[in-house]
């Protein structure tokens, strides 16, 4: 898939001269503010390329023509100005331009178990699967498997020591870059044309001292064998301390929460739900709480088993309540999740003839991330014996006065240890291609590449089920007089385990009710291109180019869990192993024809199209296609226009994985009655990709009674049909004989009978997704004597985000929580330049809106959640040259103001009392770094 201009080393020298000239020019145009640490800097690499006849490569198109524009928005972001930011990841960076949805990153994985530490890319809000990872064009290995992130690629993981420069194209590209690239592409483009050695060290910590973040990085390229070779080699390190208990920042110590209001009733009055803070829960404590109705109940226990009356607060409920005792779990999830990564690269090319060139390209690349992310819990209470063997005696009196022999107790088991997520990812990637040319302006390029993830997903210390059952029902050894489990004879080894008060399981008791889960999974990746441009003729306009390529995939995945997940035995999690693959094979054609040059009303008029056919293994095929064009006028105002069909094909898991067996008792429409039925969770071979229609129009102004000003708006509709999702066991049944859903049929099993028997609730292509909205982009630039000043600012309305699952479709533009986004978001950027120093001033802005859109005045007490503007402050310094070398100093202090978040609140049981993807959690942080250039 990845196209690179083959020409003499001599010519390249001169194209990397050129890029090198527009890199610096635009360093100069936006230095990069800490709330906006990647800059579009479109407007002035296009000045400078456009003084010269160099083909410029742009992701939103494979063809390569000097002045050729795609008519698809494209933005470039210049990652030199990410170090001058202090930007930690190339993710943070991207993740702030206003057409991303930053929903999976470390500060948004603290009580997840399967995505702590990870970056995954999220256009548009439509889900991270549904945007197109590139690295040099060309695809990279899926990160994970698990099914929101599956067939995703962890940017962490890519060798972030050499990248040069990240296109983003905010539309659909599938019939460019094939499946996935539904909501758009981000494609990171490495240097490789980097000469001498660079060196980097950046360090940053938050106004509180946490979040502490190391950056090292090195790189070094050399011509080689009088210039027909080069070689360059880079390494990356980066560590971050995170932030380990939302209570470090006083907003996160106040036990917001939203849960259901136990006074609530139709006509009364009272919300439904409240959001207060201060909020604990009602039915367990860390020592353990007695919840059976009589004598016992509320009656808590201490450290020693002491005993104690539980006071309860205000509106008490079956699980939460304001104030009283008890705890809030959400005190202690991580705000910012701790994680480490480093990397290596190292690429070499060879002109074997005058117009071949060789390149062979490496790469490893390995994160890991550690984290407690939540205490074990009775997920119902648990059951205590009048006979326990540790039961304080007070109670075991008043058991036997009352005549109860046993009762339900609820606990936070924060004494067994916290069930910590520890995730390691390696990555293995070798690429190995041939480009070369022949006529006057044809082009061709092969290329094979391999790469390999390698995942540990660990749950260390995760309760086991069935032990901690045997080990809570103890007695008193007649013979021995001491604690003892009673069904020894079927569970070996059992330990009974004291959870009477904070600290009392002994260690011995500990060791045997958890245990390490663990799943390994490897996810190996084949692709294969030959691809060839050119311009074949011309018309009255100019030259028509040309690009078509063959392209093979083949991506296959094995995940091995542990024996225990395999059987549903753990607290949390049960990852199910998984095995498959697929195959997949590509032709495509792209063409731009010039209808109109330099003619009255009409300095140019060309239109650009594309068509795809792509063939899986799994017996879906189908065909995508582009056409858009490019209309100026007159100088200085230019029209652009697309229309495509997309697609996303089924990933790994949707087709292969297997959840496990279930039974439950469902409604039976046809009849009334409530069969007991098997249901099995699955993928499903049979999935048909998922078809989005997306059509962007937009207009770029560049008016010459203002040089230096360039303004762009473009909207954009993406409508996704078919897409691929999953429904409730019932709901299968309700939509097939209710709703006369034949698709949904299929998945019901009956008996001779014709009652219910079994239900394969596979994923299915039943939901729909829908966005519309607005991008803006204003860049602004000029002199002032000898210095410069420079104003951009960015910005994205959301009207709609529809999300339906074949009956129903809720509307979740304007909901800042959960899969929501607000309407509005937008950043700004002010630069002033002057000799070696330039200072940045920079905001962000993220729009309010509601917890839920779908709630009334009535649904929750407060359903408004606020805006926010962060404020920014950066600064570089080059402090001169010596003999052979230059050195820079840069800083920044992103959140100037300290602003805190909107506090939005979460219905689960360790709730975040805001948003991370959306508002910053951290607070004033400061970053400062160096780089020296030999």
């Amino acid at each position: 898939m990845g196209q690179t201009v083959m020409q003499p080393r001599a010519r390249q020298r001169v194209r990397a001269g050129i890029w090198q000239r527009g890199r610096r020019l635009a360093a100069k145009a936006a230095l990069l503010s800490a709330a906006f640490p990647m800059m579009p800097v479109q407007a002035a690499l296009a000045q400078e390329a456009d003084s010269g006849n160099e083909d410029i490569v742009v992701t939103a198109s494979r063809i390569m023509r000097s002045g050729f524009t795609a008519p698809t928005p494209t933005t470039m972001l210049d990652v030199d100005n990410i170090a001058l930011q202090g930007a930690s990841t190339l993710a943070e960076a991207v993740n702030q331009i206003p057409s991303f949805l930053p929903n999976t990153t470390p500060a948004t994985g603290g009580n997840s178990t399967a995505t702590s530490g990870a970056n995954f890319l999220n256009l548009r809000g439509i889900g991270a699967p549904r945007t197109l990872v590139l690295v040099n064009g060309r695809r990279f290995v899926p990160s994970a498997t698990q099914s929101t992130i599956a067939g995703t690629v962890d940017v962490n993981l890519i060798p972030q020591g050499l990248i040069d420069r990240v296109e983003v194209v905010t539309g659909g590209a599938s019939a460019a870059w094939g499946s996935d690239a539904v909501a758009g592409v981000v494609n990171f483009i490495l240097d490789r044309e980097k000469t001498g050695l660079e060196l980097g060290l950046q360090a940053g910590i938050s106004s509180r001292g946490d979040n502490a973040e190391t950056q090292i990085t090195a790189s070094w390229g050399t011509d080689i064998a009088d210039g027909r070779g080069h070689f360059v080699v880079s390494g990356e390190y980066f560590d971050s301390r995170g932030i380990l208990d939302q209570q470090d920042r006083k907003w996160g110590a106040e036990g917001w929460q939203v849960f259901v209001n136990p006074l609530y009733t139709p006509t009364n009055g009272e919300p439904a739900r409240i959001l207060s803070r201060d909020v604990h829960q009602s039915n367990r404590t860390e020592g353990g709480l007695i919840v059976t109705a009589g004598p016992l109940r509320f009656l808590q226990f201490g450290p020693g088993g002491t005993v104690s009356p539980f006071t309860t607060g205000s509106y008490l409920g079956s699980t939460y309540m304001v104030g009283g005792d008890g705890i809030n779990q959400g005190k202690y999830i991580s705000l910012v999740t701790p994680h480490r990564r480093r990397s290596v690269y190292a690429m070499f090319d060879y002109d074997i003839a005058d117009n071949v060139r060789l390149s062979l390209e490496g790469s490893y690349a390995r994160s890991r991330s550690t984290n407690a992310t939540t205490a074990s819990f009775t997920l119902s209470p648990y059951t205590i014996s009048q006979q326990n063997a540790f039961l304080p005696e007070s109670v075991r009196s008043t058991m036997e006065t009352n005549g109860i022999t046993q009762f339900q107790m609820g606990r936070i088991n924060t004494d067994i240890g916290y069930i910590t997520t520890d995730l390691d990812g390696e990555v293995y990637r070798a690429v190995a291609s041939l480009d070369g040319n022949f006529g006057d302006t044809w082009r061709w390029s092969a290329y094979y590449t391999y790469g390999e993830t390698r995942r540990t997903d660990r749950s260390l210390g995760n309760l086991v089920n069935a032990r901690m059952t045997a080990a809570i029902d103890s007695i008193i050894d007649p013979l021995t007089e001491q604690p003892v489990c009673r069904n020894l004879a079927t569970n070996p080894g059992c330990v009974p385990i004291n959870l009477f008060g904070y600290g009392s399981p002994s260690a011995a008791a500990i060791d045997y009710v958890t245990e390490d889960q663990v799943v390994e999974s490897k996810i190996r990746q084949h692709a294969a291109a030959l691809d060839f441009s050119g311009e074949p003729f011309s018309t009255w306009a100019g030259p028509v180019s040309l690009a078509f390529g063959l392209e093979y995939r083949r991506e296959s995945v094995k995940s091995v869990a542990d024996a225990i997940s395999q059987a549903n035995g753990f607290m949390i999690g049960n990852p199910k192993s998984l095995a498959g693959h697929y195959d997949v094979k590509e032709a495509y054609a792209e063409a731009v024809v010039p209808l109109l040059s330099d003619a009255p009303l009409a300095e140019l008029l060309e239109l650009n199209g594309a068509l795809r056919y792509t063939d899986y293994s799994t017996g879906a095929s189908v065909t995508t296609w582009k056409i858009g064009g490019t209309y100026v006028p007159t100088k200085g105002i230019k029209l652009r226009g697309t229309l495509s069909r997309d697609i996303r094909a089924a990933n790994l898991t949707e087709l292969f994985s297997v959840s496990g067996l279930s039974f439950a008792n469902v409604r039976d429409p046809r009849d009334g009655s409530s069969p007991f039925v098997s249901s099995l969770s699955a993928g499903n071979p049979g999935l048909a990709p998922e078809k989005a229609d997306t059509w962007t129009a937009g207009v770029v102004l560049e008016p010459a009674m203002l040089p230096g000003l360039r303004l762009s708006v473009d909207y954009y509709d993406i409508d996704i049909s078919g897409a691929i999702g999953t429904l409730t066991t019932q709901n299968i049944i309700d939509r097939c004989f209710v709703g006369g859903n034949t698709q949904l049929c299929d998945l019901i099993e009956l008996n001779p009978d014709d009652s219910i028997r079994h239900i394969n609730n596979f994923f299915v292509n039943i939901q729909t997704v829908q966005t519309r909205g607005v991008d803006a982009e204003l860049a602004y630039r000029t002199a002032i004597g000898s210095d410069t000043l420079s104003l951009r600012v960015l910005a994205t309305y959301v009207a709609d985000l529809i999300t339906g699952d074949g009956v129903t479709s809720v509307d979740r533009a304007g909901q800042a929580q959960g899969t929501g986004v607000p309407h509005w978001t937008g950043m700004a950027n002010l630069v002033y330049t002057t000799g070696p120093l330039s200072l940045g001033l920079s905001g962000r802005y993220v729009g309010g809106g509601v917890f839920d859109v779908t709630f009334g005045p009535n649904d929750i007490n407060d359903n408004d959640i606020s805006s926010r503007f962060y404020l920014n402050l950066s600064a570089s310094y080059e402090i001169g040259e010596g003999d052979g070398w230059k050195m820079e100093l840069y800083g920044s202090v992103k959140n100037l103001l300290d602003k805190d978040p909107p506090i939005v609140g979460s219905t689960f049981q360790a709730p975040f009392a805001t948003n991370g993807a959306l508002y910053d959690m951290v607070g004033r942080y400061f970053t400062v770094g160096a780089r020296m250039k030999f």
